[in-house]
């Protein structure tokens, strides 16, 4: 009976314990979370042609449904080629292959560099068991909120930041469906509280919109490329607001106040342990 009762116990024991291991193997480590995200980035940005030498691992120290299919959208509504063709309409249309690709490059240096700067203090400082679904208070000379969600192969960043004495309070959203590094899309978002808007694509085909545009003050400018080895800029705000009206459905349902949740965040990051993740993977930039 007792040899009965101890192999009874056994099996019990076994079949915890293998349930337990399979739960283990199925969710990642935070730290594998951000080895996996960090690995995503800088394919995009190697891809863009930026310099990601220190972003190499094992350094010490919601996505909104209709936009999950914006990568096809893309495709068959023709969003690149009909803004490159508002933009031709301007007679004073500048073609300058060099400073869009250089604004290519900065897009995707500040929206995706800094997320990474983030994600490694959420593991490497703050012991985080996940990098998603909690937001992290950038406490620096600025304040600025950011939180990571992942639906798929969509990786969604929300960033806030409140009102200053020089500024309204603002927030963006950056959506990176990344299948390969060779079927991406990027789109962000940027929204003020006083009605500025600001715009971003890119994909693998070296396709890209930048815009920024003050419906006040009529301050804009464009850059657009539909293919690589190709550039313009215009900087007249009818034809800005002309390409805004072709975006404009995907700024549907935005509102800064709809950010303003990040404010509950949890974990903090404040100006001493910034400049120390900075330092990391920006040497030359830091003092």
């Amino acid at each position: 009976m007792k040899k009965k009762l101890f192999f009874v116990i056994a099996v019990v024991l076994c079949a915890v314990i293998g349930v337990c291991s399979f739960a283990g193997c199925g969710k990642p480590t935070a730290a594998e979370e951000f080895d996996a995200f960090r690995e995503k980035i800088i394919t995009v940005m190697k891809d863009n042609g930026l310099n990601t030498d220190n972003f190499k691992a094992n350094q010490s120290a919601e996505a909104v449904n209709n936009l999950t299919k914006l990568a096809a959208d893309y495709d068959s509504k023709n969003y690149v080629e009909k803004i490159k063709e508002i933009v031709l309409k301007d007679s004073a249309v500048k073609s300058d292959i060099e400073d869009v690709e250089s604004a290519r490059q900065e897009m995707y240096d500040q929206a995706l560099s800094m997320a990474i700067v983030v994600g490694d203090g959420m593991v490497n400082n703050h012991n985080a068991d996940t990098i998603y679904n909690s937001s992290v208070l950038i406490d620096s000379w600025w304040k600025t909120y950011m939180e990571f969600k992942s639906s798929g192969t969509l990786t969604t960043i929300n960033t806030y930041t409140p009102a200053t004495e020089d500024d309204c309070a603002y927030a963006g959203v950056v959506y990176l469906d990344f299948k390969s590094k060779d079927d991406y899309n990027f789109v962000m978002l940027v929204i003020w509280e006083d009605g500025r808007v600001g715009y971003r694509y890119g994909n693998n085909k070296k396709q890209f919109v930048y815009f920024d545009y003050e419906p006040v003050n009529e301050y804009a400018h464009v850059y657009i490329s539909s293919k690589a080895g190709e550039g313009y800029i215009s900087r007249d705000a009818q034809i800005v607001k002309d390409c805004y009206e072709v975006v404009q459905s995907q700024f549907d349902g935005l509102n800064v106040e709809d950010y303003e949740y990040l404010t509950e965040q949890k974990y903090t990051i404040d100006e001493e342990e910034w400049l120390s993740l900075c330092a990391k993977y920006f040497p030359n930039e830091v003092e």
